[in-house]
């Protein structure tokens, strides 16, 4: 009863765990989720700091360039693993975090209860017992797991807090937490965060496992040593630990063994060639689970087909698991390749040098697939259901990175995994490298040298003296291939590390251009500079006795290399100086003004030359850089505005090519016959033909057996809705998309429709044909349609809002308008869980709301948030469901007089109030005009109860069938209103004043579609324009009237309300940005 009770539960809270893991990688215990996702995740990671250390790399090129060595710079990986994680819950804290996930109190006194009195019973041979669990959940329960994950999802919570700069992973037990170092301060902080994390364990009941907790990373930079000094220490048994003191000032501190590579969940964590580490932790495994099972792999009780059957069920499987994520490059292919065949072959007693069967043939034979086409095959197909995938969302960009890096070497495995930082050139077959005494040759230069010495080592004299000789010849005459005294080829440009790869470059005869004869395709270098000593004007005027004619020709000597060879004692520099600084002192000041005045003459003529140059390389510069963005710029626009549909050209009954073919010709006959009865071009009529032909056929699945026809194709559900679709290449067809909500046949059909309508207006549709000419014998499976949009259109808005099914500026116009108003009061207008993320958000820079879990948490009933809705519509769902506070809640009446009485005869909320008013009239007015047409109704309208805030709503938009018409009268929101309220229960009315705060302009047609911005307003009438993922600006005068005719809501502030005092300070003058989601 209690397994059954326990399923139950589980089944209970699971919407609230996977509500609770949207944005928590946890990658155990969750539908979607598996372990390669965490293994990507720390892979991802320790590639990305791989490849900056290969970046950072200080050659002495980079040096001459100016570049410099970083201070310090890495990555650091914490894995830590909790020992009895399970039975160490605490119920004390298993109940916080229950109610932390707003768990309904019944279930929690039930979760509670079934721990609580759950009896561990033991038997012995002479007696037996039971004792009551003290903390723990039970492992091997239904409800384990749930309760784990939504613990563990607890923890990360906690431990968000305390390390905010760390990458987390969670999979069950295993937490693994890395952190990309940048700055000084940045390295100086992990110690203390990893205290933290620590401590949060602790004090919920966890414990570390001491074996499998350590530290990796990879640090470098010129402080690297100073940094690690004080943390790093020298453990009797666990050799080098980082020393991690207590964060609570307890005293206890913990060695944590720092390693070079680390297993985790299968695979080998490392900052190195990690790829290759799993690669081969995955073989040893293989061979020992071959090993173990060698007894009934090679037994002849069972078939040939059986053993190897069950060799691919066990060693295989666990050969190939983690390579998926991991890929592998040839090297690796070969290695996975020749163990597998050498280890089927052993067991098919099929050995090559008995048989002198090839491995093709074996393979052949046996009908055994290829062994690396089934991993290609699955990391392919994993890597396509991750891309697209929920999981894909929940990870960062480097984990995205990584998998471009796994499709990369997957679909080319000739690349390496580490990409080195200088490409090789691409050079001819190298030649042998031949002995000078007996003229043999040899395949390198380590091997020529071990034939001399052990060869030739006995030389005579005369031989040694010629073997120097030549090779001071040789190293002399490596300098004239040298280019800009760097060991860089002069000839065929190939940069080297070191001086000795360079001469071996020459030595060998290697260089393509200056040996194998191949055509330079690049322009001559400029000569090296002339030595002083071989210049014939320099030695001319050395010789004279005059010094400063010597000194004004600086423009001869200024463009030699700075030649460090010549170097002098400095403090004989400093005493030379000091004598002729005394008797020169005249000299040198008229010499240095001769020298001037003669260099400006000889630098007049250069400098101009240069100034009349330079505005023109400036010029064909900014035409270059303004080409490729314009391209850019064409490029994305292609994007936006250029579609292509794929059509079959079977069967005829279900194919649009006859009525296209039938349009066609009809349109072309009639424009040939009477062309003035042609009034659309030939694309709009291609493209009304198209529209209505799918209309129709989407009608047409109201009859059951074509629904049940569609249904089977998995084009619709059950209930009719349309399922989003996406090819799968490697299935070679369509997929559903399980992350997209399916669209109903209603709102295709009104979609269908709005385009009917809107292709008929003018440079709308600019391009819509067939990309090769329509036959009615089409050959092919497939025939395709372009069509391009054409964005000079007030109705561009309206048609890819037909495209987009994400769009929040209805909630960030609102909010921001609601935290402005807020600032200026001392209440809050929101439910206290909302208030603290209010907080929260006005201290970021940049949020995305919908993506913040109390948010999605407290709108849940929110339908279809990722969709356009009207924002009045949102304001009143928050007042509705209690999400905002009693200063926003009010209440207007219609009273009458009948008899002696008084009676309501109509009533309504103030948020909002909907002015009644329609604006038909194209000339400005005031709002104060519309509030008092709102009360000289046939029956008197006044507020009963006149709340803080007051939001009016402007009466812009009709609705007449399907279709909206929108007012553009220009309204002025004043800065104070006198709004009507009602005394006592009678028809006397008096006034109340409010302030405007805040406005919601509209851009579009319908309040369903175009975008939202808010517009609120400070003291001193100044007014700022707030849009999605923008910084506020400021309006002007000028520009703020041009948004009198888009006004849609109105907040005002009453003026003398209770409440009113000092602004707290919730938004700045600027508020922060918020990204539309």
């Amino acid at each position: 009863m209690a397994k059954v009770l326990a399923k139950l539960i589980a089944e209970a809270i699971r919407p609230t765990v996977l509500d609770a893991a949207q944005r928590i990688p946890q990658f155990a215990y969750l539908a979607g989720r598996q372990t390669c996702d965490a293994i990507d995740r720390a892979f991802g990671h320790c590639r990305e700091i791989r490849e900056r250390r290969q970046n950072a790399t200080v050659t002495t090129r980079d040096r001459r360039a100016g570049k410099v060595a970083q201070i310090i710079s890495g990555g650091i990986t914490l894995s830590l693993d909790l020992r009895k994680a399970f039975d160490s819950i605490p119920w004390q804290c298993l109940q916080e975090c229950l109610v932390h996930f707003q768990i309904p109190a019944p279930i929690i006194q039930l979760i509670l209860y079934l721990h609580e009195n759950a009896r561990y019973v033991f038997k012995t041979p002479r007696a037996q017992g039971s004792v009551l669990a003290g903390q723990g959940i039970r492992q091997g329960c239904g409800l384990a797991p749930m309760l784990w994950t939504l613990y563990s999802l607890y923890l990360a919570s906690k431990l968000d807090t305390a390390a905010p700069s760390a990458l987390p992973t969670f999979f069950a037990d295993d937490f693994l937490a890395q952190w990309t170092i940048e700055t000084w301060s940045e390295m100086k902080s992990i110690p203390t965060q990893i205290s933290k994390i620590i401590e949060v364990l602790e004090n919920h009941g966890m414990q570390l496992s001491p074996g499998k907790t350590v530290v990796l990373y990879s640090l470098w930079g010129k402080q690297v040593h100073a940094c690690l000094k004080p943390m790093l220490y020298q453990h009797a048994t666990l050799g080098k630990c980082l020393r991690i003191g207590a964060a609570n000032l307890t005293g206890k501190c913990h060695m944590l063994p720092v390693v070079m590579s680390h297993e985790y969940l299968g695979v080998k964590l490392s900052y190195k060639n990690f790829e290759w580490q799993t690669l081969k932790h995955r073989l040893r495994h293989s061979w020992i689970a071959y090993n173990r099972l060698s007894a009934i792999l090679k037994s002849k009780a069972l078939p040939v087909h059986k053993r190897l059957q069950l060799h691919q069920c066990i060693c295989l499987a666990t050969l190939r698991y983690g390579l998926s994520c991991t890929g592998l490059t040839m090297a690796g292919r070969q290695k996975v390749y020749g163990t597998v065949l050498r280890q089927w072959r052993a067991l098919a007693n099929n050995l090559p040098h008995v048989t002198g069967l090839s491995n093709a043939a074996f393979l052949t034979s046996y009908n055994l697939p290829d062994p690396l086409v089934g991993l290609d095959s699955a990391l392919l197909k994993r890597l396509d259901k991750v891309t697209f995938g929920p999981v894909a969302q929940l990870q960062p960009k480097l984990v995205h990175r990584w998998w471009e890096h796994l499709r990369k070497i997957t679909t080319n495995p000739a690349c390496t995994q580490v990409e080195c930082k200088v490409p090789s050139k691409s050079q001819q077959v190298v030649p042998s490298a031949p002995c000078d005494v007996c003229g043999l040759t040899f395949p390198n230069e380590a091997t020529l040298r071990w034939h001399i010495s052990n060869v030739h080592v006995k030389l005579t004299k005369e031989q040694h003296h010629a073997k120097e000789a030549a090779f001071r010849e040789r190293k002399a005459s490596h300098m004239q291939h040298a280019h800009d005294g760097m060991p860089t080829c002069r000839h065929c440009r190939h940069e080297f590390s070191s001086w000795p790869q360079f001469a071996a470059h020459h030595n060998r005869q290697c260089c393509p251009i200056l040996h194998l004869g191949c055509v330079p395709d690049l322009p001559p270098l400029p000569p090296d500079p002339t030595p002083l000593l071989q210049d014939d004007n320099f030695l001319q005027m050395a010789l004279t006795d005059d010094w400063q004619q010597l000194a004004q020709k600086i423009r001869a000597i200024g463009r030699l290399h700075y030649c460090d060879n010549g170097r002098v004692d400095k403090r004989e520099t400093e005493r030379r100086t000091s004598v002729a600084k005394r008797a020169d002192n005249e000299e040198i000041k008229e010499g240095n003004q001769g020298f001037a005045k003669q260099a400006r003459q000889a630098s007049g003529p250069s400098s101009q030359d240069n100034d009349e140059e330079d505005p023109l390389r400036e010029a064909v510069k900014l035409i270059t850089t303004l080409s490729l963005r314009h391209e850019d710029a064409l490029a994305i626009h292609r994007q936006d505005t250029s579609y292509v549909f794929f059509m079959k050209t079977s069967p005829p009954e279900l194919t649009v090519l006859n009525d296209l073919m039938r349009v066609g010709s009809e349109w072309k006959a009639k424009k040939e016959q009477s062309p003035a009865q042609v009034n659309q071009p030939l694309r709009v009529v291609l493209l009304g033909c198209l529209l209505e032909a799918v209309t129709t056929r989407m009608q047409s699945l109201q009859d059951p057996t074509l629904h049940a026809k569609a249904q089977a194709a998995r084009l619709v559900n059950p209930a009719g809705d349309f399922h989003y679709m996406m090819w799968d290449d490697t299935e070679k067809m369509y997929q559903n998309k399980d992350d997209r909500e399916p669209i109903s046949m209603k709102a295709v059909l009104e979609d269908i429709g709005t385009l009917q309508r809107l292709i008929l207006q003018p440079r709308v549709v600019g391009r819509f044909h067939a990309q090769r000419k329509l036959t009615p014998d089409m050959q092919g499976r497939w025939f395709r349609l372009s069509w391009k949009l054409v964005f000079a259109t007030k109705h561009r808005t309206r048609r890819l809002k037909l495209q987009n099914t994400s769009n929040h500026c209805y909630t960030n116009s609102l909010l921001l308008m609601l935290l402005h108003a807020q600032s200026f009061r001392r209440v809050t207008f929101f439910r206290d869980d909302l208030q603290q993320l209010m907080s929260w958000l006005v201290t970021q820079k940049t949020a995305k709301l919908w993506l913040l879990m109390p948010w999605m948490q407290a709108l849940r009933t929110w339908v279809q948030p990722n969709m356009q809705h009207d924002v009045a519509e949102f304001a009143k769902h928050l007042l509705a469901n209690e999400l905002l506070m009693a200063p926003l809640r009010g209440e207007w009446q219609t009273r009458m007089q009948v008899g002696s009485a008084v009676q309501v005869t109509d009533r309504g909320t103030t948020w909002p109030i909907l002015l009644p008013e329609p604006l038909l009239t194209q000339q400005e007015c005031m709002l104060q005009s519309l509030i008092d047409a709102w009360e000289s109704q046939a029956a008197p309208h006044a507020l009963a109860a006149g709340p803080s805030e007051l939001l009016l709503q402007l009466n812009r938009f009709r609705e007449v069938g399907a279709v909206y018409t929108k007012s553009s009268t220009p309204v002025v929101p004043t800065d104070t209103l006198s709004i009507p309220v009602f005394h006592a229960d009678g028809l006397r009315r008096g006034t109340l004043r409010y302030q405007l705060r805040a406005a919601i302009i509209h851009i579009g047609d319908t309040p369903q579609s175009g975008h939202y911005r808010a517009v609120t307003f400070n003291a001193g009438a100044s007014a700022y324009m707030h849009d999605d993922n923008k910084i506020a600006q400021k309006l002007t005068a000028k520009l703020l009237k041009t948004l009198h005719t888009q006004v849609y809501l109105c907040l005002y502030s009453r003026t003398e309300d209770p409440h009113a005092g000092p602004a707290v300070n919730m938004l700045p003058d600027t508020p922060p940005t918020s990204s539309a989601g």
